[in-house]
């Protein structure tokens, strides 16, 4: 995160969504924070809900899509961290 190529990248697929929210019924975010057990919080770069905009400042629901842009340099063991926790929180896509 951080690097121009992540960036334009997230904000293509930010953009290609958000164009859709109403269409598809959903609504879309970058960097919301995710409430995923008592203590433990991710915030990935994008999100989708199903439905309408939630009212919660943190959100505690299960995502319908959950996007995560992945550096090259990033480990396997790191990604699948994170894979394990948005499926544990009931993500439906990834």
């Amino acid at each position: 995160m951080g690097e121009k190529g992540h960036g334009k990248i997230q904000k293509r697929l930010m953009l290609y969504r958000a164009a859709r929210e109403a269409e598809l019924g959903i609504f879309v975010l970058m960097g919301w924070r995710v409430r995923l057990g008592e203590r433990h919080y991710r915030i990935p770069n994008i999100l989708v809900v199903a439905g309408p905009e939630p009212s919660e400042e943190i959100l505690t629901q299960p995502l319908f899509l959950c996007i995560e842009v992945l550096p090259p340099e990033d480990r396997m063991s790191r990604i699948m961290k994170k894979v394990a926790d948005y499926i544990a929180f009931g993500v439906r896509y990834l």
